[in-house]
């Protein structure tokens, strides 16, 4: 995929260390800084929450500590370390600041240090690459081939949750669910700018037994129902033992 900004990749970053260091064509509006540290937080968020562990990396283990964020002038810098994330994690990242380079303010450049990065700059005729899917989700998983925009995502737990703790995962799967809706998932068919996962109305029912979210449509890679995958999983292992997870129409 073309970028609107130059980008320069450095691998000799420490073990566990992702640097992202941005330049802006022009020193930032209030509103405009504004947006750019909720982006690096949308990052650091659906890293956190699981969705970016990949296959090899377990959810629960997966995440990241953030050493330094800075947005101020013309310049924003997002400084990780101790990072559990599969490499094509970077496309995300990358796919994030293409969606706010549109919409917030316009990128003149771009750096990203990282030990493993992928080759972030294929051919053209060859498809983005995202994180994949965690093997052993500890639940059963119903997933219809979705013809349609139309999408229903049940889960069901396997005992039941209070008001409270519905509310802490909802906010959990409301990270991967900002990091999608901002282009992350973006690929050759929707690009960044048109990239979006957009929730029906009402966007969800809960009760103590289970919880549905409902999307209208996915223009996005359908990689992104991985990430929801791995960050069940995350709330399985670590929080609300699950029962079944069914994705279809």
């Amino acid at each position: 995929m073309l970028r609107p900004f130059h980008i320069t990749l450095d691998r000799h970053a420490p073990p566990g260390a992702l640097n992202l260091h941005l330049r802006f064509t022009n020193p930032l509006s209030p509103d405009e800084r504004l947006g750019w540290l909720d982006l690096l937080k949308t990052f650091v968020d659906v890293a956190q929450c699981g969705a970016l562990c990949g296959s090899n990396i377990a959810p629960a283990q997966a995440g990241c500590a953030v050493v330094h964020a800075h947005v101020q002038g013309d310049v924003a810098v997002l400084e990780l370390s101790n990072t559990a994330l599969d490499p094509a994690a970077c496309t995300v990242l990358l796919n994030l600041c293409h969606w706010a380079h549109a919409q917030f303010a316009p990128l003149h450049s771009l750096s990203l240090a990282r030990a493993d990065l992928p080759d972030l700059a294929p051919a053209p005729e060859a498809g983005l690459v995202f994180p994949g899917t965690w093997g052993q989700l500890g639940f059963a998983l119903t997933d219809y081939e979705l013809v349609g925009q139309t999408i229903a995502v049940d889960i069901e737990f396997e005992s039941p949750q209070s008001e409270r703790d519905r509310e802490r995962i909802n906010t959990v799967l409301g990270h991967w669910f900002k990091a999608a809706n901002w282009g992350g998932y973006a690929d050759e068919l929707f690009p960044p700018e048109s990239s979006t996962l957009t929730v029906a109305s009402p966007p969800m029912v809960d009760d103590e037994l289970g919880i549905s979210w409902y999307f209208e449509s996915y223009h996005c890679s359908y990689a992104v129902f991985g990430g929801l995958l791995n960050c069940l999983a995350r709330i399985n292992a670590t929080d609300a033992p699950i029962r079944q997870v069914t994705i279809g129409e």
